[in-house]
């Protein structure tokens, strides 16, 4: 960080990133790799298709697969191997502990589906009728008990319960053991982003028009 470091080459790819304190993630095309800050250990991770989903605990990796049907298949970071396919669907991010991963499925409606990472076990949270293909941000508490995102109308699937939209997207948040779905906020205007405050007790969000008609935040 001081500039007094020469820079060192450590293998061929674009879109460098950690995935621990010892191990670098790079694409060259579709392929994956991880390296060491040093050049060496290079090893292979396999296909990329589509997104991947850096892990907070260093050790495994989230792959999407476009498929169809896309899935998602978990890799281990040092090049160990596969962990094989954890579910069907789009990943939308890890809990900050590492232990489950939020999941958009397509099945006639955009379902919001919650992995363990350890049980394979899958909580169904809400659906909506967003377009297909659609991928919405999930912004996980500190905490990793509550998922909160931006969608259009949407069922809580535990108790069968609709909410109709406010005119556009509105402010959600759900346990992540599916006990419970409230709206935070439902205006006219259209909420965006869902990043939480380092202490939990405040989610930052924009709002605006529709994306197409963008009129200020």
């Amino acid at each position: 960080m001081s500039g007094e470091e020469a820079p060192r080459y450590v293998g061929q790819g674009s879109f460098p990133g950690w995935a621990t304190n010892d191990r670098i993630l790079l694409r060259d095309g579709n392929s994956l790799y991880s390296v060491r800050p040093d050049g060496s250990g290079l090893a292979d991770l396999g296909k990329a298709e589509g997104d991947l989903f850096g892990p907070p605990n260093g050790q495994i990796l989230a792959l999407g697969h476009l498929g169809p049907p896309p899935s998602i298949e978990l890799v281990a970071t040092d090049g160990s191997g596969s962990l094989g396919t954890l579910t069907t669907g789009r990943s939308a991010g890890w809990s900050p502990d590492g232990s489950k991963l939020a999941v958009y499925r397509d099945d006639g409606e955009r379902t919001l589906v919650i992995v363990d990472i350890e049980t394979r076990a899958e909580v169904a949270l809400v659906s909506t009728s967003y377009e297909e293909d659609s991928r919405l941000p999930v912004c996980w508490s500190p905490d990793s008990q509550w998922v909160a995102f931006s969608v259009a109308e949407l069922t809580d699937l535990a108790r069968n319960e609709r909410f109709s939209d406010g005119g556009g997207w509105d402010l959600y948040v759900a346990r992540a053991d599916g006990s419970e779905v409230r709206r935070l906020v439902g205006t006219p205007r259209w909420e965006y982003g869902c990043p939480w405050t380092p202490d939990g007790t405040r989610i930052i969000f924009a709002q605006g028009g529709p994306p197409e008609k963008d009129d200020g935040y």
